[in-house]
């Protein structure tokens, strides 16, 4: 309460003698009058500050001031219109002038003086003598701790109720009649009128771990947002889906985890943006991370999907990391195909007799080399180049490549009765089989590149298809692949082969069906 007019009918002198033996703090309010009460003794350990500062108050009357304690009773809100802090000094032209709260907590200890310590940011904390410091704001403002402050009206203790409560104890006077004094949104989510908000402030710097913003909060919260950020981010980009899923659910339960400790503590550090900023970040590394895998899956689908078993370009599109598009050296087995006597069937045919034949040969041969788990590496006019154990692991494959030869002959003599029946030339393919080690991946230019193998086993695999008329046999195979195949193969001379000083064993199996 203010007393700024003297009593109309005379009764401020028997209101200063019915508390004269007690010890009294009235309020007085801010206003810009350019009137500015006396200084309190204040200690400054350190630089000077501007604090919260006034441009004037509204005096009570000399009565009231010469024999009772004045403090200014401000709530200035914050953006939201919310009172959640409150300064515990005032600054005034010739120094400072505390708040009613503090005023009531340095008369309770009777002190006569404030200590004031600053930083570089500004006032770090008060304190009264007599009460532990109180940490503040960088402009001496108190967050408030709102305390369920008991409360007894003044009805109730005519009716002689309560009145033992307040033995001992300071009390807090004030109107909450409806528009008498206005009522103020505070952080707690109550409208609270100004003397209940005063004892809140007055509560709150006798309160063990009272909440403060240390002047250092930014630093930390910017540390927070960034380092928690960065790890969401690699987390994401370098774990798989499930796992950093879960690990980036762990950061952003041990950052809130934080906040909340601290709160408990009373150091109000904000982890909100940073959670905020934590899941936008997660959600943006997850769409790029689900964009690239798609274009990967794309890419390999349409890279492969010609060449091998769709089975297996399901496994790639799921699992990647199966392939190294970058290239390596594999053990693999390797098959050439050729169609005997093409040029001379192209002279005697018409063009498009040619194409429907060669159509079904390569057909039948990769449908063969696809159902063995094979790739069909690429065509090259009526040849075909097929690899087994790239870019998927294949077991036994040299056992494989063998099966698919044994098919392809079968079907290529079903497709003889075929041709017989109408009118077209019969259709003979020599296959070529061998094994070793190559390098296998994406060759090319940059522009235009394929899936293929280079190395020695390759063009032994291609001379041996070449040589299959000059053994007059449909199928053979390098000594490599012999030597880790269950299949009784018959073992033919030796041959001289391009790019070998040496001959080099060879072996055939007989399709008897």
């Amino acid at each position: 309460m203010s007393f700024i007019d003297e009593d109309r009918f005379g009764g401020d002198d028997t209101f200063i003698d019915s508390i004269d033996q007690i010890a009294t703090v009235v309020a007085t309010f801010s206003s810009d009058t350019n009137i500015f009460p006396k200084p309190t003794g204040t200690v400054i350990l350190g630089e000077e500050s501007t604090g919260i500062p006034i441009n004037g108050y509204i005096p009570n009357i000399p009565k009231i001031s010469n024999s009772m304690i004045e403090g200014m009773v401000s709530a200035p809100i914050d953006s939201d219109g919310l009172v959640r802090r409150l300064p515990l000094l005032y600054k005034i032209p010739d120094g400072w002038t505390p708040s009613f709260a503090t005023q009531v907590l340095k008369t309770l200890v009777g002190a006569d003086t404030y200590i004031i310590k600053t930083n570089e940011a500004g006032i770090e904390e008060i304190k009264v003598q007599g009460l532990p410091e109180t940490k503040v704001d960088s402009l001496g403002r108190k967050w408030i701790s709102w305390v369920d402050t008991p409360e007894i009206s003044l009805m109730e203790m005519e009716n002689g109720m309560g009145v033992q409560d307040i033995q001992g104890k300071f009390v807090f006077v004030g109107v909450t009649a409806k528009g008498v004094m206005p009522q103020l949104s505070t952080s707690s989510g109550e409208l609270l009128e100004p003397h209940k908000i005063q004892a809140a402030l007055a509560e709150s710097i006798l309160v063990k771990n009272s909440p403060v913003i240390p002047y250092w909060h930014l630093a930390l919260e910017l540390a927070i947002f960034v380092i928690s950020g960065l790890l969401i981010w690699l987390l994401t980009q370098y774990f798989g889906l499930t796992l950093s899923v879960t690990m980036g659910v762990l950061v952003m339960i041990s950052t809130a985890s934080y906040g909340y400790w601290s709160i408990k503590q009373g150091i109000l550090i904000d982890v909100t943006w940073s959670l905020i900023g934590q899941f936008i970040i997660a959600s943006t590394s997850f769409y790029f991370r689900f964009r690239e895998q798609f274009k990967l899956r794309q890419q390999i689908k349409k890279q492969f999907e010609h060449y091998l078993d769709p089975r297996q370009v399901k496994r790639l599109q799921n699992n990647p990391e199966l392939l190294k598009l970058g290239g390596e050296k594999r053990y693999c087995t390797y098959m050439f195909t050729d169609v005997r006597g093409f040029t001379p069937l192209t002279e005697k045919l018409k063009p498009e007799e040619v194409t429907y034949i060669m159509n079904k040969v390569l057909t039948i041969q990769a449908n063969a080399v696809k159902e063995s788990e094979g790739m069909v590496d690429k065509y090259i006019g009526d040849a075909m180049m097929a690899c087994w154990n790239a870019p998927l692991d294949v077991e036994e494959h040299e056992n494989k490549a063998i099966d698919t030869a044994i098919e392809i002959i079968l079907g290529i003599r079903e497709l003889n009765k075929e041709l017989k029946m109408q009118r077209l030339p019969k259709i003979k393919v020599g296959i070529g089989i061998n094994s070793g080690e190559a390098i296998v991946g994406n060759m090319g230019s940059e522009d235009r590149f394929e899936f293929t193998s280079l190395g020695d086993p390759v063009n032994l695999c291609a001379r041996l298809e070449s040589s299959t008329k000059e053994q007059q046999v449909d199928i053979l195979i390098g000594e490599s692949t012999q030597n880790n195949t269950s299949y009784n193969l018959t073992k033919l001379d030796d041959i001289m082969v391009k790019g070998k000083s040496k001959p080099i064993g060879v072996y055939t199996y007989e399709v008897r069906k």
